[in-house]
């Protein structure tokens, strides 16, 4: 085994440094599973990048999109499943559990042809 140059082991850790500086803005749900304490399904990627949560003063807020290869109808069959087991019950087009109310929403189509939606929890007002 021959040895590095200096000049190649400094391009070597530039480029791992490039890597891991490199924002990450897709990430499969299965690797994280829940947003917050909301599931999400497994197939799904999260955009990480428009992923927002954090806590206002009447109560929390956790906006996030996914794109995901199933049809509408099959994610709300996932989400009317999932959600009563949470303590969330159905009111309209969305949902509601104690003083939060969630919606999930088609937002459009990805390039690659996936589905795209967007999960927003708030506060009721």
């Amino acid at each position: 085994m021959g040895c590095l140059r200096p000049s190649s082991i400094k391009l070597l850790v530039a480029a791992c440094c490039i890597i891991v500086m490199m924002p990450m803005t897709m990430l499969r749900a299965e690797a994280i599973g829940w947003v917050g304490d909301l599931p999400v399904p497994g197939a799904a990627m999260i955009d990480t990048s428009t992923a927002v949560a954090f806590d206002s003063p009447s109560g929390r807020v956790v906006i996030f999109t996914f794109e995901i290869s199933s049809d509408a109808q099959a994610i709300s069959r996932f989400y009317d499943s999932a959600l009563p087991n949470l303590g969330w019950q159905a009111d309209g087009a969305s949902y509601r559990r104690g003083n939060e109310q969630m919606a999930i929403a088609r937002t459009g189509q990805a390039a690659n042809g996936d589905l795209r939606f967007k999960v927003t929890l708030k506060p009721l007002s």
